[in-house]
């Protein structure tokens, strides 16, 4: 009998769209994407679970990671400070606490605003913009893609 891995591999090599769930252990799924490697799903993580990093001076959880997209809760402090920068992936967010200064810039209008707790946002991929952290707290941003950088 086959193994689930070599049929799976084997779709790969064929560009099969074959997903085929190839390991369950604690709610997590290893599946095949398109890119031909393997990224693990998190369909369900706990607080206690969740991956820890600091990036640019910033700490972060990721949490639940899925094929296309991924969350992640920011952990901010006054000052911290992302300079007006863009990456490929749309980002949306939702504030949970803190106070924050988000600038954007798209061809229809630069929008300077202060964000405060139940306020959300949209950035669509390769739009720069910039984030200033007036009072520390807390964001969720979905990621999509995911961001390979926070994990």
């Amino acid at each position: 009998m086959l193994s689930r891995l070599f049929v799976l591999n084997v779709a790969n090599l064929c560009s099969c769209p074959f997903n085929e769930n190839i390991l369950k252990t604690n709610n997590e799924k290893a599946i095949n994407l398109k890119s031909r490697k393997m990224t693990k799903i998190k369909i369900v993580v706990h607080k206690k679970d969740a991956l820890k990093k600091v990036f640019k001076g910033v700490s972060l959880d990721s949490l639940a990671i899925g094929e296309k997209s991924m969350v992640a809760k920011m952990n901010y402090v006054k000052g911290n400070f992302a300079t007006t920068h863009q990456h490929p992936h749309e980002q949306c967010g939702y504030v949970i606490s803190g106070e924050y200064r988000l600038k954007v810039e798209i061809p229809e209008e630069n929008i300077d605003i202060l964000l405060h707790a139940g306020d959300s946002y949209a950035i669509p991929g390769n739009t720069p913009h910039s984030f200033e952290v007036i009072e520390g707290g807390e964001v969720v941003d979905v990621f999509t893609p995911q961001r390979e950088d926070y994990l």
